[in-house]
């Protein structure tokens, strides 16, 4: 008689974020300025910019994360950090 294996936990999988860079040029051109590497629980990542309204969104939709804090932070100082 085999027994039953656990079940995987197959609840959402939120990605985990990486705050890469701040371009003070982009933003001064108008353009998102934060570039934020998304890394999803199946190992695929993507590299993309984000505006504070994209970061806002992603916070909103995903929770706090630090990296996600740290570009936002990086927009209100202009650029450092």
């Amino acid at each position: 008689m085999q027994s039953a294996k656990p079940e995987a936990n197959t609840g959402p999988q939120f990605p985990q974020f990486r705050f890469v860079e701040f371009n003070k040029v982009r933003q001064m051109r108008g353009a998102e300025a934060a570039r934020v590497e998304i890394i999803y629980g199946e190992g695929d990542h993507d590299l993309l910019w984000m505006s504070a309204g994209d970061l806002h969104a992603n916070i909103r939709q995903f929770g706090k994360h630090e990296a996600l804090a740290d570009a936002l932070d990086a927009y209100g100082q202009g650029g450092r950090g």
